[in-house]
């Protein structure tokens, strides 16, 4: 009789896990915070614990699935994208039990509907390695984006907020009349700053500096900066002076906040650039 011993079922699954929502993260372009995935990891560990002392319940679909959301909900919470995160967890857990399947079948061992695969723990890097490196090749595009720097912005301006993702471009070298660097966010990320004017997507700059400029508390904090870019070689942008403007939480030296007229992300994963 084969024994199985609960610490190692706990181990090999914790690390499976961890691996998998590493995956799943990257290929969602989602921030990495690693505390929030050990945690999930060990919900994950502790539930193939409870499926093999308790097999009846715990192997039921139903509760593999909502032990797959629970695991999802925990290391992505702040996501704001649960429904697509939970489906690619699924697909990734899907693809790499797939990898151990055929890499035990090429080994010619047949495991049938064993609980517990006799896989060796060469055979899981492997097939993991070989899944990570398909899915890799699948999701280049988003795993290019996971790859890039993100911070959280949040913009506080006469008692109103607005928060939106930006995208960390080193090749950004927006600066006040100080030296200080700018944040440049698309309008509608900005536009809950500004209730009483109009939200449409692409306000003209000198139009939207006057609009911003008589409205209550916003006299004098309103300009246009100078801007340069490859497509335009003299260009103005509209800015503001906000009373806060914090990323990841943390105070910048950001002291103006310069808004483009358009989105400036085809895929609105940012809204902005720092």
């Amino acid at each position: 009789m084969r024994i199985i011993y609960a610490d190692s079922i706990f181990m090999l699954n914790f690390i499976i896990d961890y691996l998998l929502l590493l995956s799943t993260g990257k290929i969602c372009s989602l921030p990495l915070r690693r505390g929030r995935l050990a945690i999930s990891a060990v919900w994950g560990g502790l539930y193939a614990v409870l499926a093999m002392v308790f097999p009846g319940f715990f192997a039921l679909a139903s509760c593999k699935i909502l032990s797959g959301a629970v695991l999802t909900a925990i290391a992505f919470a702040d996501s704001g994208k649960f429904i697509r995160t939970a489906a690619v967890f699924f697909a990734v857990s899907s693809a790499f039990a797939g990898a151990v399947y055929g890499a035990l079948s090429l080994a010619g061992v047949n495991p049938g509907g064993a609980a517990v695969l006799p896989v060796s723990m060469r055979t899981l890097i492997l097939s993991f390695s070989l899944c990570y490196a398909v899915l890799s090749l699948v999701f280049r595009g988003s795993a290019r984006r996971a790859a890039a720097d993100f911070g959280d912005v949040e913009v506080s301006l006469r008692g109103k907020k607005a928060s939106f993702r930006a995208l960390r471009d080193t090749g950004n070298e927006l600066r006040d009349s100080k030296g200080f660097p700018v944040v440049a966010a698309e309008w509608a990320a900005v536009a809950p700053l500004f209730p009483e004017l109009s939200q449409s997507q692409n306000p003209d700059p000198p139009s939207l500096l006057l609009s911003i400029d008589v409205l209550d508390g916003m006299k004098g904090r309103a300009s246009l900066l100078p801007c340069l870019t490859v497509t335009s070689p003299s260009g103005l942008l509209p800015c503001i002076r906000p009373d806060a403007l914090t990323i990841n939480g943390k105070k910048t030296p950001h002291r103006l906040l310069a808004i483009i007229p358009g989105p400036i992300c085809r895929d609105g994963s940012y809204r902005a650039l720092y």
